[in-house]
């Protein structure tokens, strides 16, 4: 596992998460609350889609990122590793204080729990091929 492999997995998980919220932004909105205003759920709706474009732009950055040598890779994985502890904190505080239907569910914290410790050991944990033939 690379630091290169982190990159490829995070920028896809970026895009994904990005067109899901595009394309889901009003239903998401909308998740757990009747007779919502069309004002609140203009507003709500419009969140959803500055988030979606905040990881539409950062896959961008990802992508461009995939030309660093392995000490910038290196690097940006710390980055990265660091980001999904972020995420995880993130996802276990809505998991106990958003509403019903819209906290996300358990398994979430689960998943990213795991993904985070993945990107923590391939940032922390492993050396690149060029450190290890120097040592």
């Amino acid at each position: 596992m690379t630091p290169k492999t982190l990159l490829t997995v995070t920028t896809v998980l970026m895009i994904a998460h990005g067109l899901g919220l595009m394309v889901g932004a009003e239903d998401a909105a909308k998740m757990g609350i009747e007779n919502i205003s069309a004002d609140a759920l203009n507003m709500g709706k419009g969140a959803y889609e500055i988030s979606a474009f905040f990881n539409l732009f950062l896959a961008a950055v990802l992508v461009s990122a995939r030309k660093l040598d392995a000490v910038g890779l290196r690097a940006l994985s710390k980055g990265i590793a660091v980001g999904y502890v972020v995420l995880l904190a993130g996802i276990v505080y809505h998991i106990f204080t958003l509403i019903p239907g819209q906290a996300p569910p358990a398994a979430a914290g689960g998943i990213f729990g795991v993904i985070a410790g993945w990107a923590l050991y391939v940032a922390f944990g492993t050396k690149d091929a060029v450190a290890q033939s120097q040592a």
